[in-house]
């Protein structure tokens, strides 16, 4: 039983003798309800007050039922309640409000459905990049626990949802509906494959990402629905090949993307949005380079999906076009003011 429960019944049961004795009193001596009320609160609480009237026989009987099962009562709600605040639960409840209310005004994130190291490293990225998301694992405890004892250390910011990620309901608590992308990296592919269907059928227009172990399983997951499978195996033997034969390249990316080294700089995608005053414009037109201090590296085409590797200044910007963009985090900052509707 949880602390919360044992503090209800403890509530719960000093309300029934209160209302017991209340109860006796009015019927055995047949006296008003506040009398009565009175009466039962200095027999309970034991402050020696003197009695309203004079008892009869049976009112003294009740009487002494009554101090007896208070007694015990009391002693067992000061004990848990005593307990619920020094533990600090008052303090979790408001956390948990507040977090509550959090996940009920928040739009376009992120949903993060697991427990282990790729979901913790998952984590760590998003909040690297800033951006709002919502946990959802069947243990919190144990995944905030983990994140203790990794770089990340507990934050009281972190939002999430407690609950099995493959039940619908326990997606809607997360705000499915209002996300603008999922990850899918549960312990079990078969997991990983219902959430990636509750998840696609609870919002069409998510982004999923879902992580893969066997072979055999990734095609059943673009089938249910997810936009990406990604396979840690098979990332991790390229990643392993990819040191030996090109170390500086792989060094390169590591600092381009996770920021190592005290290095500022960073590869960033930046979407151009509708109304946006770059679009019609040509990358040398655009000044981005002058204005910003970042290089274009590439851009995709929203209408054909193909990425065109070092455009040319003459390249024209098109509305949703996304810049894949290298250089410092403030003149990342600057040009997605450039890209910004007025």
């Amino acid at each position: 039983m949880s602390p919360l429960q044992r503090f209800r019944i403890a509530i719960v049961l000093i309300a029934v003798v209160i209302l017991g004795g209340t109860a006796g009193y009015s019927i055995i001596e047949n006296r008003s309800f506040l009398d009565s009320l009175y009466m039962s609160i200095i027999t309970i609480s034991t402050v020696g007050f003197k009695e309203v009237w004079e008892l009869s026989k049976s009112g003294r009987i009740f009487t002494i039922c009554l101090i007896l099962s208070s007694i015990s009562v009391a002693t067992y709600g000061l004990t848990v309640i005593s307990s619920f605040i020094i533990e600090g639960h008052f303090r979790q409840i408001g956390r948990r409000r507040r977090m509550e209310t959090k996940i009920n005004r928040i739009r376009g994130h992120y949903i993060v459905c697991g427990e282990g190291i790729v979901a913790e490293q998952v984590v760590e990225e998003l909040k690297k990049a800033k951006v709002p998301f919502i946990i959802v694992c069947r243990d919190y405890k144990s995944f905030e626990e983990n994140l203790e004892r990794s770089e990340l250390k507990r934050s009281e910011e972190l939002l999430y949802v407690e609950g099995d990620p493959t039940n619908d309901e326990v997606l809607k608590k997360a705000k499915v509906q209002d996300a603008k992308g999922l990850i899918a990296c549960l312990a079990s592919d078969t997991d990983n494959l219902f959430v990636t269907l509750s998840a696609r059928s609870l919002n069409p227009r998510l982004k999923i990402v879902a992580q893969a172990r066997e072979e055999v399983s990734q095609g059943k997951m673009l089938k249910a629905g997810a936009d990406n499978v990604i396979s840690p195996e098979v990332i991790g033997g390229r990643r392993m090949a990819s040191i030996i034969l090109r170390p500086t390249v792989v060094s390169f990316l590591d600092i381009m993307t996770r920021g190592e080294k005290d290095v500022t700089l960073r590869l960033e995608e930046v979407k151009i949005p509708k109304g946006s005053p770059l679009v019609g414009k040509s990358i040398s037109e655009a000044e981005i380079r002058r204005q910003t201090g970042t290089l274009v590296v590439a851009i995709k085409d929203k209408k054909t999906d193909t990425i065109v590797y070092t455009p040319p200044p003459s390249s024209v910007l098109k509305e949703g076009d996304i810049l894949l963009v290298l250089g410092e985090e403030e003149g990342i900052s600057k040009l997605y003011k450039l890209c910004r509707v007025e």
